[in-house]
């Protein structure tokens, strides 16, 4: 008897994703920028699958060796000039730089630093995002409140990370 063999199927992997936020409280603005030197930018809330994440502290992330693709988005609000970097901590050096932004402090201006990165760490390393404005903005620097619903609280930055091998 004749038995059909199995016929080959296309493997699908899906990458583990990790997200990284600013969460603040209802009605709380999402942090003040500082002009003149680069600072850390706020992450203070995890979710997803984080298995490939070895330390999360201090608006620091600790990744396992491997290959990631990172999404970065960060609101700016009223700091004139400003833009922001994918720092290795661990061996002091910038891993890219994100698109600069213009946020008009006369007329209260928001806008949002987007950028893609793709990176290899071959040891653990410890990576942070900085930034660094024209203007200081106290409180509201990092995002400003949206107050629309006090169930959900203010969601500021985004920054997904994808372990891709």
């Amino acid at each position: 008897d004749f038995i059909e063999p199995p016929q080959p199927t296309a493997a699908v992997i899906k990458p583990a994703v990790c997200t990284f936020r600013n969460k603040q409280n209802y009605n709380v603005d999402g942090g003040t920028v500082t002009s003149g030197a680069w600072y850390k930018l706020t992450l203070n809330y995890l979710e997803g699958e984080s298995w490939f994440v070895a330390a999360f502290a201090s608006n620091e992330i600790t990744l396992n060796p491997g290959q990631y693709e990172i999404d970065a988005a960060f609101p700016f609000y009223a700091c004139s000039y400003g833009k922001t970097i994918l720092y290795d901590e661990t061996n002091s050096n910038i891993l890219g730089v994100g698109m600069n932004i213009y946020a008009d402090v006369s007329g209260g201006v928001s806008q949002t630093s987007v950028s893609k990165y793709q990176v290899t760490f071959t040891s653990e390393t410890k990576i942070s995002f900085k930034y660094k404005v024209q203007t200081t903005n106290a409180d509201d620097g990092q995002g400003v409140n949206s107050a629309l619903d006090s169930a959900v609280g203010e969601s500021y930055a985004q920054v997904d990370i994808r372990k891709l091998k």
